[in-house]
Formats: structure tokens, sequence, C-alpha cells
């Protein structure tokens, strides 16, 4: 049976949060930034991701923790910990800081049917001055699906046909920008 409230749950390192329709658990530990590690129609029900950390920063003068083309395992999104959730409504925020730039970031997850819309605000609670490289919109990271080729086809010679949806052709890419005392909140891919 459905409820028509929203409820969650805050057990030992874990947040889950269930909302008609929708049903989110999170991990949060000392040794690491909260991660989301399931989502859902109901709490027993197959999650649609895999486990992958909700918001990512990157900040001037760090290097990634990968080499590669994602902007993904900055060093200030690693440092991240988890310091506290309020659930109210339709609104999940969860709180979190890096220790070492004094950044702090409230992720708020607004619940839109089986759906959710994600954004993050990120403060500045250190004295000094931040470059804000980037800001990560939204973090959902899901199952690799296997794809079946032609009968006789090769791998690799045969692609499967993606089309970006309308919502990704016109996406807004973010900007560098600096972060005194104060704040800066980052939308669909947007930082200001």
């Amino acid at each position: 049976m459905t409820s028509a409230t929203a409820s969650h749950v805050d057990q030992r390192s874990a947040i889950e949060w269930t909302h008609p329709r929708l049903h989110l658990r999170f991990d949060h530990d000392a040794d690491h930034p909260v991660s989301l590690v399931h989502w859902s129609s109901l709490p027993d029900a197959p999650s649609i991701v895999v486990p992958s950390v909700i918001v990512d920063l990157s900040v001037a003068g760090e290097e990634r923790e990968r080499h590669n083309q994602s902007l993904l395992l900055w060093g200030a999104g690693r440092r991240l910990r988890y310091t506290g959730h309020d659930a109210d409504g339709d609104e999940l925020r969860i709180d979190q800081h890096d220790p070492l730039s004094g950044l702090e970031v409230t992720s708020v997850f607004r619940a839109a049917g089986p759906g959710v819309q994600l954004r993050h605000v990120v403060r500045n609670g250190a004295q000094g001055e931040t470059v804000l490289l980037a800001v990560s919109s939204a973090l959902v990271s899901v199952p690799a699906l296997s794809v079946r080729l032609p009968r006789g086809a090769q791998r690799g010679a045969v692609r499967p046909r993606v089309r970006p949806s309308p919502s990704t052709r016109n996406r807004a890419t973010a900007s560098p920008g600096r972060i005194r005392h104060g704040r800066s909140t980052s939308r669909a891919g947007t930082t200001t």
C-alpha cells in the first residue's frame, strides 16, 4: 500500500527516503562522501542505479583521482563528508562538508512522481577565497546494459544508434567562478 505522505528512516550509516512511487537509499560513513545506493519505486523493488556519490566538486589547484576526460573524482568532491540531513514533505536535504577547503554542500532532492529533481547549494565556510571550477548537476550511475548485435555483425562494426533527448540537446555548460564567504547555487549544469 502506498502512503500519501513522505517518510524517511535514518539508520547508522544509511538514509532511506520514501515517497509515493519513489524509494531512495543513501549510504554515508566517516570515510567517504554520501552515495546514492538504491533508487526504486518500492523499498523491496530492484534498484535502477549502481552506487555512486551524489555530488562532485572541482576546485582550482587540485588534480583528479583518475586521469581521463570525465569530471569525476576530484579532491574536494572525494573529501566531502556527511554532516546531517533533513526531510520535509517532498524534499530531502543532505549536508556535506570538505574539511580541507571549507566548502559546504547541501544537496536537495525533490520528489517529482517516480523521478527526482536535484539541486546543490555550495557555500564557502572558510574565511579565504576558493576558486570553484565545477559542481556536478547530478550524478546517477546506471548498470551497464548489454547490447545484442545483429546476427553475423562484428563487435565494434555496428554501434547502437543513440539519439539525444530534448533535455540534453541544449544543455548549459558550467563556467568557473569564485566563491567568497557566502554561497553559490548550481542548477542543471550552471554555476552562479
